[in-house]
Parts: C-alpha cells; sequence; structure tokens
C-alpha cells in the first residue's frame, strides 16, 4: 500500500493518485527532482501559508468561543477587544491575509483540489505543472462535465451525428472522439475541439473500426461455443461480452494514446488493466456511457415514432396486408388475371415514401446520440487511464 502525504490514507500500489483527496502519491524525492528550486520554493511557501492559515483560524475560533463566554458571564458587551485578543501579537493584517489560504486549505480537506485552482503563493502555471490538477467527480460524470461545458458542445454534436450517417465517412468521429480523448494522459486539459474533420482522425477511427471488427469476431467465436452450453453458457457468453467490450475501449484508448495501431493489440497489458480491483470504476467508464445513451437512444427514437408516426405505420401495414390479400386472390381467380386488377402496390410504395422524412429525422437522431455515445466512452476512459493507468503514455509513445 501507499500512504497518500497529504491525507494519509492508504492506496493501491499501482495508483497514481489519491483515490481520497487526489494528491500525487510520489515520493518527496521523485516530486523534488521533477520541479526546480524556485518552484518547489513557492510549494513549501504554500503549504506553510495553509498550516499557518489553519492554525490561525482554530485559535481565532476558539478565542472568540472564550470572548463570549465571558462577556456572558460578566454582563459585558464588549466582545470585540475579548475577540481581538486572540493570537495576534501585531500579526493581524497577515493573519486576515492567511484566511483566505486558510479557505483553500479548508477546501482542498473537504474536496480535494479543484481543477484548475492554484495554492496560494503560486502561479497558476506553476499550480498546473505541480500537480494539483485533480477531479471532482468520478470519470464519467467528469467526462460529460468535459463535455457540456465545452462553447458550442450541441451544433458539434449535431455535425458529428450528421457525419456519422455516411458510411466510411464516419471513421471521423470516432477519430474526432480519440484525438480529444488522448489529451488527458499527455497531461493537457482542453474543451472540446471545435474541427470536425482534424488531421488523422479519419486514421485514427479506421485504426478503431479495426479493432472493433477483430473484437467483434473474437466475441462471435466465444458466443457460438458457449451456445452449446445451456443457460450457463448464455451467462458466461454475456461475461465474455462484457469484458472484450472493456477490452476493446480500452484498447482503443492505447492507440488514441500512440496514434498507432500496434499498442492496441498489446493483450497483456489491456488484460491487466482489466482484471484491476477497480473493476466497478473500469465499468462506469467503458460500458456505462454506451448502456445509458443507448436506452436514451430507444426511448427517444421510439416515441418520436409512437407520437409523429404510429397512425402511418399502421396504415402502411394494413396497405400491404390488403396488397398480399389481393395478389393471391389474383393468383387464385382466373377470372381476375383475365379482366386484370388494380394493383395496389404502387399506392403501397408511394405510401411507404411519406414516411421516409419520419425514418430520416430518427435515423439522424440515433445517429447524433450514437456519436455522443462514442465521445462521452473515450473521453471517460481516458479520465480512467490519466488516474489509474497512467504509466500508458509512456508506455505506448
Amino acid at each position: 500500500m501507499i500512504y497518500c502525504p497529504q491525507c494519509g490514507n492508504p492506496n493501491f500500489d499501482d495508483a497514481n493518485y489519491c483515490d481520497t483527496c487526489g494528491e500525487p502519491l510520489i515520493s518527496a524525492e521523485e516530486y523534488a527532482k521533477m520541479r526546480n528550486a524556485a518552484e518547489m520554493q513557492q510549494l513549501l511557501e504554500a503549504q506553510r501559508q495553509q498550516r499557518e492559515a489553519a492554525a490561525y483560524n482554530k485559535a481565532y475560533r476558539k478565542a472568540q468561543k472564550d470572548a463570549k463566554k465571558a462577556a456572558k458571564s460578566q454582563g459585558v458587551q464588549g466582545q470585540g477587544s475579548a475577540a481581538s485578543a486572540g493570537p495576534a501579537n501585531g500579526q493581524d493584517a497577515a493573519a486576515y491575509a492567511a484566511q483566505g489560504a486558510a479557505d483553500v486549505a479548508s477546501a482542498a480537506a473537504s474536496n480535494g483540489p479543484v481543477a484548475g485552482a492554484s495554492a496560494p503563493g503560486t502561479s497558476d502555471a506553476a499550480a498546473s505543472d505541480a500537480g494539483f490538477t485533480v477531479y471532482k467527480h468520478g470519470c464519467l460524470a467528469q467526462a460529460w462535465d468535459d463535455i457540456t461545458e465545452s462553447e458550442g458542445w450541441v451544433k458539434r454534436m449535431l455535425l458529428l451525428g450528421l457525419v456519422n450517417m455516411v458510411p466510411i465517412l464516419n471513421f471521423f468521429v470516432e477519430g474526432f472522439a480519440m484525438q480529444w480523448a488522448r489529451q488527458l494522459p499527455l497531461d493537457k486539459v482542453e474543451g472540446m475541439p471545435t474541427k470536425i474533420f482534424r488531421d488523422g482522425a479519419f486514421l485514427q477511427g479506421f485504426y478503431a473500426f479495426v479493432i472493433a471488427l477483430v473484437v467483434g469476431v473474437v466475441s462471435g467465436v466465444v458466443a457460438g461455443v458457449l451456445g452449446f452450453v445451456p443457460v450457463l453458457g448464455a451467462l458466461v457468453g454475456l461475461a465474455v461480452a462484457l469484458l472484450l467490450s472493456m477490452f476493446k475501449t480500452l484498447s482503443v484508448m492505447r492507440v488514441a494514446i500512440s496514434q498507432n495501431l500496434a499498442p492496441g493489440f498489446d493483450v497483456k497489458a489491456i488484460w491487466k488493466a482489466v482484471f484491476t480491483n477497480r473493476f466497478g470504476k473500469l465499468f462506469c467508464a467503458t460500458l456505462l456511457p454506451g448502456i445509458i445513451v443507448g436506452a436514451a437512444s430507444a426511448f427517444v427514437c421510439g416515441s418520436v415514432l409512437v407520437v409523429f408516426g404510429m397512425n402511418s405505420i399502421a396504415s402502411l401495414v394494413d396497405s400491404i396486408q390488403y396488397a398480399q390479400q389481393m395478389e393471391q386472390m389474383a393468383q387464385m381467380n382466373p377470372m381476375m388475371q383475365m379482366f386484370g386488377y388494380g394493383n395496389p402496390w404502387p399506392s403501397v410504395v408511394s405510401q411507404a415514401m411519406g414516411l421516409v422524412p419520419l425514418f430520416f429525422v430518427v435515423y439522424l437522431i440515433a445517429m447524433f446520440l450514437a456519436a455522443l455515445s462514442s465521445v462521452l466512452t473515450l473521453r471517460a476512459t481516458s479520465h480512467y487511464v490519466t488516474r489509474y493507468q497512467h504509466d500508458w503514455s509512456q508506455a505506448v509513445l
């Protein structure tokens, strides 16, 4: 176990950040080697100010409480003079200035450092470089925040949905998601890119397609073999399908980091990440986004069809059945063939063509949600890799 230098809680040996407060889990010697003397001095000064501010606030609150008790017992109204009898010694101005640092320390103690926040006495750049950037939420929730906090994200997702409707061209969607997800393991935190057709995105999407194809073939073979085993085979097959789906997502993430196909087939490294003591977090990052968005897609698309197309679809079904019956009657009755009969199929085709706009809208909604699922899944997976498999960024580059 590795004990956090900030909060003292134990963490697993392979952890890079503390699960409780987000503090980097590295030794003081390694930490000193990573930073120059000026940054280290700033960090040490910030820590000292936080400790002094916390101690001052504790003593100040105690002094206020004692002053109130004294005023109550003596009937004196001058609580201000008693309250100011705390640990001042000519340091009131400095103490009140330090109280701001204490607020930061209090927030850090309760929620951990906030992403993008700077410690007192350090610049934003120094704070970011020094590992102060951690996350308030889980991988999936943080990924959703990353998407929704990006300017114009709805418009961008709609454009991705349109691109996703076109076969082959939809490789850009997966490539877009991979390139954005790649930033976090490389210690870059940026909003969603504004450009859809990015350089290299098509090739990245093709790599993802190859991985999905290979994993799909393996999953099909396993399912076929297990299909001969009743009941138990179905349960085992479902478990294997879930594991292979996690494998596929992690494999795509490795390809995204390296921008090369080979690391995506490093089975040993990926299975080591799958069979981890953080299986629940891995499930939430790799599979849960697809499950949630898939359920939402089924509900929304089904609702649109029911509300706007139920009568038209029911009428079309009746027309098809009527056309089939008329065709059978014409084959059985020579008189109808001799004198001819009104062929109902052209009207059926015309009626079906009237439903094309509705099905186009439903398909667009499905492709929009599919693109959202891809971006959300890979962004959540990138958060997982950044927190728990951060060595991948060095191993696959």
